[in-house]
């Protein structure tokens, strides 16, 4: 046991999580398992037997496919499949904090409370959508990306703006004729324990299944871990049907704070086929927390529905728009909210669109804002870009469960800049401007009353560069923040910033043998935070806040492509400096093990293998 563990009080097996997971071996028909590799095609003149002929793939639901391009021009970041099963992360937050301006906030310790700040923007700047349906948080005003389950998805895309961020997820459902099964499985110091299962069937009860179940430990602090399970299945008929999602996570935590025990339940029920041209979906769920932590327990809960349409328009003018409303009743979450996406590109080097969100409360003035977004080429490799808004952005988002207050600050900000794209060579730069009125913590463990301070302006710029080596598997890439702002914004470093070289090669022509090697090195400057009993700080002159020391830290992170067979290592501080985490946490003196102010070791590990299955 690693000498930062303290010892772990016993925890009941999460049987009911567990149950979806091995359901599947009862419900699909098994003749064995076999590692995915495709049966050489007939000849040419010959005609394989009626019983030989592969059969159909399962029916799915028309898609509801994003809106504009992808990219840093324009801010946004995509990963597929098999590029999530090439990154050896262990929650959503290793992915986030890879986009430049995204500030990583955790409590310490893997498995602990997690939080994102986007460019100086921190409590609730980040809203995360599954499916359609976004997770609201209800009993904090952010929601912890540790609670979502990675191996699930089968599409990440993170729209990254000035004011905040969507994460948009698309959890998998079977495409495949045959039964899919694939298995994480990892381990590290601070006894971290790691294991993910899936299991896809295309015909179950008269439609594809998709089961999963995920847990990730860790005996450091007191120790700590999720459970997660979830299901969904479809029934579809001439492209269109009924599609039911569930989840289900389990936290248990200690050290960092009170013990906390919560529990989360999502679930929705949709339709979507196509009408007139459109892509279009109707769903109804609702999502139930509780969460305990000490003597405290908190239960709320909201209903939400929604429609969401898409259409792309192909000829002469490409584009695509999408729209979607949005209904819940909760006092401290807008009763109706509208959202519309528009990208049109009349020319090849020119594109623009407009973003907007409308939040209407039930009682109160409306919330939400208006951006406008251009690109202006490549021509001879060079583009321009601009993000501006149109008015002011007024966001009204959850604050605290015992507080009645609708909590809206005002932002605007704005990102104009350019970049170059040829012969390998990808290059740019922009000027970032961002102005609120008051900035807000996370309210999660490490500061859970999620204090306010004043805001003011930042301004500052990003770049980054992607730049060959001249030998095609190797490539040199980075990127940089920096951003002048007033002493008091919280979670906002002064720099930061991401450069390394990155490795990927198939060497074989099967393509049954990738390598992906990363090595980089991580560096943000100082930046404010609350003082609170779990942070380590003092007042000055009454003042309840801190600045928190730089973090710098070498990285190491190899994936190995085997077929279907990934082994992954994740080597953090390579060099093993000490002192290098994100928040100065003190453990709670009342505990049993008190360890007064937590140093962590100077390095993480942890390493394991990705295993796909088809029956």
């Amino acid at each position: 046991m690693s000498p930062y563990a303290a010892p772990r009080r016993p925890r009941p097996a999460s049987v009911r999580s567990g149950a979806f997971f091995f359901l599947a071996a009862a419900l699909a028909p098994s003749t064995g398992v076999l590692a995915a590799q495709e049966l050489p095609p007939p000849a040419a003149d010959t005609v394989p037997p009626a019983d030989t002929i592969p059969p159909t793939p399962p029916p799915t639901l028309p898609p509801l496919d994003p809106v504009g391009p992808v990219g840093w021009e324009a801010g946004v970041w995509e990963w597929d499949r098999s590029d999530l099963l090439m990154l050896p992360d262990i929650s959503l937050l290793d992915i986030l904090e890879r986009i430049p301006g995204i500030t990583p906030v955790r409590a310490g310790i893997i498995a602990q409370p997690e939080g994102a700040a986007v460019l100086g923007t921190a409590g609730a700047a980040i809203r995360y959508i599954v499916d359609g349906f976004e997770l609201d948080p209800l009993t904090t005003p952010t929601f912890d990306p540790s609670r979502v389950p990675l191996l699930a998805l089968a599409r990440l895309r993170v729209e990254r703006r000035v004011t905040g961020a969507v994460v948009r997820m698309e959890t998998l459902s079977p495409t495949d004729p045959r039964a899919h099964s694939a298995v994480e499985a990892a381990t590290g110091d601070v006894g971290v324990n790691l294991f993910r299962g899936i299991f896809l069937a295309p015909g179950v009860l008269g439609g594809p299944l998709a089961l999963g179940f995920e847990r990730l430990a860790a005996e450091a602090a007191g120790g700590a871990d999720h459970t997660t399970a979830w299901l969904k299945w479809t029934f579809v008929r001439d492209s269109a049907g009924v599609q039911l999602e569930y989840r289900q996570t389990e936290t248990d935590r200690t050290g960092v704070g009170p013990p906390f025990f919560g529990e989360r339940r999502d679930w929705a029920l949709r339709a979507r086929g196509r009408i007139l041209g459109l892509a279009a979906e109707g769903y109804a769920g609702a999502t139930t927390v509780e969460d305990r932590s000490g003597d405290l327990v908190l239960r709320e809960g909201t209903p939400q529905a929604g429609i969401r349409l898409h259409r792309a328009f192909a000829g002469p003018v490409p584009a695509g728009a999408r729209a979607a409303l949005r209904f819940r009743d909760h006092p401290r979450l807008p009763a109706m909210e509208a959202a519309m996406e528009l990208w049109v590109a009349p020319l090849p080097w020119l594109g623009g669109g407009v973003d907007m969100v409308r939040g209407f409360w039930a009682e109160g003035d409306p919330t939400g804002h208006t951006t406008l977004r251009g690109r202006l080429g490549p021509l001879l490799g060079l583009s321009a870009f601009a993000e501006l808004p149109l008015g002011e952005m007024a966001a009204g988002r959850l604050l605290a469960p015992e507080d009645s207050l609708v909590f809206a600050p005002v932002r605007e900000s704005q990102r104009i800049g350019a970049s170059f794209d040829r012969w390998g060579v990808h290059l740019g730069v922009a000027a970032v401007r961002v102005r609120t009125d008051t900035v807000a913590g996370f309210g999660v463990a490490f500061d859970p009353d999620a204090p306010r301070s004043a805001g003011g302006e930042a301004t500052g710029f990003e770049a980054m560069a992607v730049l060959p080596t001249g030998w095609a598997p190797l490539r040199v890439e980075g990127w940089v923040v920096g951003m002048e702002r007033p002493d008091t914004w919280l979670y906002l470093p002064d720099r930061s910033w991401r450069a390394g070289l990155v490795y990927h090669h198939l060497p074989l022509p099967s393509g049954n043998l990738e390598i992906l090697a990363r090595v980089e090195h991580v560096s943000r400057g100082r930046m404010t935070t609350p003082c609170t009993p779990i942070l380590e700080c003092v007042d000055v002159d009454g003042d309840r806040r801190i600045q928190v020391g730089a973090y710098g830290a070498t990285n190491l992170e190899l994936t190995i492509r085997v077929v279907t067979v990934r082994a992954f290592l994740r080597w953090e501080n390579i060099f093993h400096r000490r002192f290098q985490q994100d928040l100065p946490i003190r453990y709670d003196p009342g505990l049993a093990n008190p360890f007064g102010r937590l140093t962590l070791p100077g390095q993480h590990i942890l390493y394991g293998v990705k295993w796909e299955f088809w029956n």
